[in-house]
């Protein structure tokens, strides 16, 4: 039940049950899992103080390896504005995903976070260094609208412009 209400994107109940299943199943096999599904319930809701609390509490906390703790930590951290912090989960969850789409998704991040910090240069060659197929459309989509981005900070107006047209040539 709640697995169909976090795809329904009903993160206010999703994440009570995925909550009261931790509480009444603590070293389940799927503990992990549950934990980072009621951090993304949490981020869903705007509350990425409580999403990190969350995937940090545990037996192991946020583990080097648990790529996908560490993207969902990122995503908080990025949320909260904590853009350098975000940078390095971004970073091993880029470097050590191969060529997962979770590899993509922290690549797209971490472009987004470099931005963010005002290094527009390396933000537009972490986007150049994607591989669009390995980002599904949404997040392709947003890849399109942060170089636009990076292209007026840096006061390319024309070349922004014409990537901005092609964009909405394409998806409006």
């Amino acid at each position: 039940m709640a697995d169909t209400a976090f795809r329904d994107q009903l993160y206010d109940f999703a994440g009570r049950q995925y909550a009261a299943f931790l509480e009444k199943f603590p070293a389940s096999d799927r503990t992990a899992e549950v934990r980072r599904l009621l951090a993304q319930c949490q981020l869903g809701q705007g509350d990425w103080e409580a999403a990190l609390t969350t995937l940090r509490a545990g037996e192991a906390g946020l583990a080097a390896d648990d790529l996908e703790s560490r993207f969902w930590a990122a995503e908080a951290l990025a949320y909260g504005g904590d853009f350098a912090a975000a940078e390095e989960h971004y970073l091993a969850v880029r470097d050590q995903g191969g060529g997962s789409d979770l590899a993509g998704s922290a690549g797209a991040g971490l472009a987004y976070v470099r931005f963010k910090q005002g290094r527009y240069e390396e933000a537009a060659a972490t986007l150049d260094a994607l591989d669009p197929g390995n980002l599904p459309d949404k997040l392709r989509r947003r890849a399109a609208l942060l170089r636009c981005q990076i292209l007026l900070a840096r006061e390319q107006f024309g070349e922004a412009n014409r990537i901005l047209q092609e964009f909405l040539d394409r998806h409006a």
